[in-house]
């Protein structure tokens, strides 16, 4: 929730994200300085546990809930404190501010594959609160890139500045943070009648298919399709 984020209006009507310049009154550190000294399996499932958290449809996708499940009574001062500062955010913005964003949280992963061991130096409070800070860095980070999408599009005529702007500030997260299983299904299936059915047009290509059906048992793809639906439909 940079200054230009807001200035400009740039969430449409939506949710705004947590930051760690929003959040908290001190200079961040590096990531390294707050996750390092945690072990990766606790990183992983820190990582697992937010990741799993929807904007929609999930009781801690609410600030609220969300700080009262991440944190242990030794660090609810901390987090009491978290949670007036987006009390005041959502006054001041007149919207709902959220915590988990999907690339934060497979960051986490990341960093923890790439960087952290077995080794556990912090304790467990200090580690929520470290995971915490670098969590919102994670946030500011990925958010700062809506800039970006705003020097973009600054100059593009009104009609096409509004979708070329949400384009922009999406694409990077929209799969990840927007998916429907059925439409996803649905979708796999219309690309898989085309594929088979070019397969089927040309008899270079139809001896890739019939390798295929022979290796999966079916007599034609049509049948391998209906087998498909089996599964989907339980």
């Amino acid at each position: 929730m940079s200054s230009n984020r807001k200035k400009n209006g740039t969430s449409f009507g939506r949710k705004l994200v947590l930051e760690f310049k929003t959040a908290f009154d001190e200079e961040p550190k590096e990531i390294s300085e707050y996750l390092n000294g945690i072990a990766k399996d606790t990183m992983l499932k820190a990582g697992a546990h937010i990741l799993s958290i929807k904007k929609h449809g999930s009781e801690f996708s609410e600030t609220k809930a969300f700080l009262g499940m991440f944190f242990r009574q030794e660090n609810q001062t901390f987090a009491n404190e978290v949670y007036g500062k987006i009390l005041n955010l959502e006054k001041e913005h007149n919207t709902k501010i959220i915590i988990p964003l999907a690339q934060s949280s497979l960051q986490l992963f990341e960093y923890a594959f790439e960087h952290l061991s077995d080794e556990e130096t912090q304790d467990a409070a200090e580690s929520e609160v470290n995971i915490f800070k670098a969590y919102l860095l994670l946030n500011q980070r990925n958010m700062e890139k809506d800039d970006v999408a705003l020097e973009t599009t600054k100059d593009l005529p009104p009609a096409k500045k509004y979708p070329s702007l949400v384009l922009a500030q999406t694409l990077v997260y929209f799969d990840i943070e927007h998916y429907n299983e059925a439409e996803l299904f649905t979708c796999q299936l219309i690309k898989a009648v085309y594929l088979f059915q070019f397969l089927s047009s040309t008899e270079q290509t139809s001896v890739l298919l019939q390798s295929f059906l022979a290796d999966v048992s079916c007599d034609n793809w049509k049948e391998y399709l209906k087998r498909l639906f089996q599964y989907t439909a339980q």
